[in-house]
């Protein structure tokens, strides 16, 4: 094998920590779109880095790398989790 070897990515769809996939990343950022779409399930216009940045370039994408999937909105990322609630108060740490 000429080069090195396409990196390994996990894909997620925008806002999702979920139901992510793995997949060798492909040489170009049409083929990445394509390929996210079908195996997300979306129409997908938009790639993001976990911290939020958008690519532009697939040869930037580095190995191992979890990569956000977005259908033309902003990015997500993770969603926080939701305060914790008992009986309707919200009970938060050191207050």
């Amino acid at each position: 094998m000429a080069g090195n070897p396409r990196p390994r990515v996990t894909i997620f769809r925008n806002g999702r920590t979920s139901d992510g996939k793995v997949i060798a990343c492909p040489d170009t950022m049409e083929r990445l779109i394509l390929v996210a779409s079908n195996c997300l399930g979306l129409t997908a216009t938009h790639v993001f880095t976990a911290q939020g940045g958008r690519i532009d370039d697939a040869s930037l994408i580095r190995d191992d790398e979890v990569l956000y999937i977005s259908e033309n909105e902003p990015f997500v990322g993770k969603k926080p989790p939701l305060p914790f609630l008992y009986s309707g108060i919200t009970l938060r740490k050191g207050k």
